[in-house]
């Protein structure tokens, strides 16, 4: 009897332990996202005055963007589209003339204020600016920032590689995408840099690891962690919610453009 007692004693007490443990796992991860988070957001905070002289100072920029673009007008048909993560709106000029209406979502306060000057020579029905809650993705399952859905969903520029749970964003890219709506992302293609010693390093520790391979964007003196998701990450992380129709690379540009259809 006392051999069951300190039995049953001891399975309710390991299980409480799990559940603590599980408890302080999960605290700590959403401690350290939101961490990450604030890193990204302070790094495009500091340098969104002079992003757009960044980006228009190197040609290339200019020649992903009209690639992105053509492939993302001949894919989404026309109605309401989502430009994640869109920055200082230098999309807006094509996405409203091609007759989308955006819904603009960008974290960072200071890009999202130069997005607004950039869309004050477009018309105002066109371009809605979310704020507040709205502009974090994580709370889009409490409350869904548009509602219907949108029909196609922007992530340009290597947006995706800024945040290290592909899985959490598929999931609530997926809850605002219509079904058979389309989600075109350019993301960074790590190819290029492969038969480096430096690479082949940081991969045979993310490897050995079971973690993202990661590198560091840097301007000037501001930096953060990117996140070079590989393309078994990303079929992973998406299948549940989308179909991986295609992986395109750009090459020279060390970018590749993903085209995932809403299941």
């Amino acid at each position: 009897m006392n051999s069951l007692f300190f039995f049953c004693q001891h399975n309710a007490l390991s299980t409480k332990l799990r559940i603590l443990i599980l408890s302080l796992s999960e605290a700590i991860s959403t401690e350290m996202r939101q961490e990450v988070e604030n890193e990204v957001i302070a790094f495009y905070d500091q340098i969104a005055n002079a992003y757009d002289g960044n980006m228009t100072q190197e040609g290339s920029n200019e020649q992903i963007r009209k690639e992105v673009a053509k492939r993302f007008t001949a894919l989404v048909p026309k109605g309401t589209v989502l430009d994640f993560g869109g920055g200082t709106g230098l999309d807006l000029p094509w996405l409203t003339e091609a007759g989308f209406s955006v819904c603009f979502c960008e974290p960072s306060s200071g890009m999202r204020e130069q997005a607004k000057k950039m869309a004050q020579g477009l018309s105002s029905q066109t371009v809605l600016f979310w704020e507040d809650q709205k502009v974090n993705f994580e709370t889009w399952s409490k409350r869904k920032p548009v509602e219907g859905g949108v029909e196609g969903i922007l992530a340009n520029f290597a947006v995706l590689n800024c945040i290290q749970e592909l899985d959490l964003v598929m999931e609530n890219l997926a809850l605002i995408l219509k079904p058979g709506g389309h989600l075109v992302a350019l993301v960074l293609d790590d190819r290029k840099k492969r038969a480096s010693f430096s690479y082949l390093l940081r991969l045979m520790k993310s490897k050995l690891g079971r973690t993202t391979l990661q590198t560091r964007a840097r301007h000037q003196e501001h930096q953060h962690t990117a996140y070079v998701h590989s393309l078994k990450e990303i079929k992973r992380h998406s299948v549940p919610f989308f179909y991986l129709k295609s992986r395109e690379f750009l090459g020279g540009y060390g970018f590749s453009l993903l085209h995932l259809v809403r299941r």
